[in-house]
């Protein structure tokens, strides 16, 4: 190899190594992440014509829509929201023109989600006005606080934040250790069943069952008893009114505590569809029921032997 293509193939990485050094550092120059030190109290979220309120009382979060009842929030939803405010990670600017006509291209103008943080005094520390999600639906249009910069940003803020006070409302109705249960009455069209154990914090507890002469599995039953210690919603019903049907009582005796459920089975819209509703001592709204949930309140004794 002669000097002359030395010196060619030499100039050649050169270059080939300062263009890689410039892309590096323009991508890492792109990129700036916004962060707020303070926690916020609250947050006053205005989307889709709705005022939703989201913050935290004794460390739970809770949601409403500023006017009527407040209700126990998902806490997966609202700490993404909060995750999502307190830091941002800004990809590029799009653009340094607030103007209508910019505005409306990107998605924030008149139909934005508009989400503010506030501290514990009321003071806003953090605005965001969430406009479209890009092509590929994993990055966002936004404004920050007050400036006229629209930058894109990562993730998809308006499917988190768009959302309803009944979106982020808790489905979860209770929830805690199967083993803490002692005791379960059933009271239904079929019977009348007393379940009950002195050694439910075994492995396998011995169960007692009166009402019924056959022989049960106490496998079994500690299966479905365990079953009983999670109660989630499919929604929540707006009225308080219930069905006129027959109806299954369970109630559960967890230690000294008594949790009181009721089911209803009511006729659906479609041909042979059963529809179940139910209420519990836990809260005090009335709600519906998936066949899966409302499936362990409705066991049947012959599934039990």
């Amino acid at each position: 190899m002669n000097k002359r293509k030395i010196i060619l193939l030499s100039a050649t990485g050169i270059l080939l190594c300062v263009y890689i050094l410039q892309v590096i550092l323009v991508g890492k120059n792109s990129v700036k992440t916004f962060t707020i030190k303070e926690e916020p109290a609250s947050y006053s979220i205005l989307a889709n014509g709705e005022t939703v309120i989201l913050s935290k009382e004794n460390d739970i979060w809770i949601v409403s829509n500023g006017k009527d009842e407040k209700y126990k929030a998902n806490a997966g939803f609202a700490d993404n929201i909060q995750s999502n405010v307190t830091e941002i990670k800004s990809l590029d600017v799009v653009s340094h023109s607030d103007s209508e006509t910019v505005l409306e291209r990107y998605g924030l103008g008149d139909g934005a989600v508009k989400a503010v943080a506030l501290d514990k005094n009321g003071k806003e520390i953090r605005t965001l006005i969430i406009g479209k999600e890009s092509s590929t639906g994993s990055q966002t249009y936004v404004k920050i606080d007050s400036g006229k910069d629209i930058y894109l940003v990562s993730g998809a803020l308006k499917s988190v934040f768009g959302k309803s006070v009944e979106d982020l409302r808790s489905k979860e109705v209770y929830r805690f250790d199967g083993k803490e249960i002692g005791k379960v009455n059933i009271n239904s069209l079929a019977g009348n069943w007393t379940f009950e154990t002195k050694n439910s914090n075994t492995e396998k507890p011995e169960w007692t069952v009166s009402g019924i002469a056959d022989k049960l599995d106490d496998s079994k039953i500690t299966s479905w008893i365990n079953s009983l210690a999670i109660l989630n919603v499919e929604t929540w019903r707006n009225t308080s009114q219930l069905p006129k049907s027959e109806s299954t009582e369970v109630t559960i005796y967890k230690g000294e505590k008594i949790i009181q459920v009721t089911i209803y089975q009511i006729a659906g819209e479609a041909e042979g569809e059963v529809q179940y509703i139910g209420t519990c001592s836990e809260t005090p709204y009335s709600f519906t029921l998936n066949k899966y949930m409302a499936g362990k309140f409705l066991k049947s004794i012959e599934e039990l032997k």
